[in-house]
């Protein structure tokens, strides 16, 4: 029987797909973890998977589509969390929108020191890469 464990496992095993640049099995990682998070009723953990899919298509190159759509209800399922803000900072970056992608990375840092600490160090080092125009090419 899957534990709620898995969920996050499956979205660990997202980001590490991400990080290695596999977009398309990062993807399916992070849909496999929200499929779980629901059937468990664990809003944050869905928040997490739900921004992570919406971060994998943004590193596939795709703006919009399901994207927003997908931010939306991570927001909506925990908007206490870190990670919806922190994709739709990825998002904003991408669209070349550095302003307003580093005031949601700002969002995400807030609410990192609130309730996961863990990420504020590396959330405050993509918010730094940001801000290095010479480190973003």
């Amino acid at each position: 029987q899957r534990q709620p464990l898995e969920a996050v496992i499956l979205a660990q095993l997202g980001e590490c797909h991400l990080a290695a640049g596999d977009a398309k099995r990062a993807r399916k990682a992070f849909q496999a973890s929200a499929a779980l998070a629901r059937r468990l009723g664990d809003a944050p953990g869905l928040a997490q998977a739900l921004a992570g899919e919406a971060s994998a298509l943004v590193a596939a190159g795709l703006r919009g589509g399901p994207v927003p759509g997908l931010l939306k209800e991570a927001l909506q399922a925990a908007p206490e969390s870190p990670f919806p803000h922190r994709a739709e900072a990825e998002l904003l970056a991408a669209e070349g929108r550095l302003r307003e992608a580093d005031a949601a990375l700002e969002r995400a840092i807030s609410r990192a020191r609130k309730g996961m600490p863990e990420e504020v160090p590396g959330l405050t080092a993509r918010r730094k890469r940001l801000n290095a125009p010479d480190e973003r090419t």
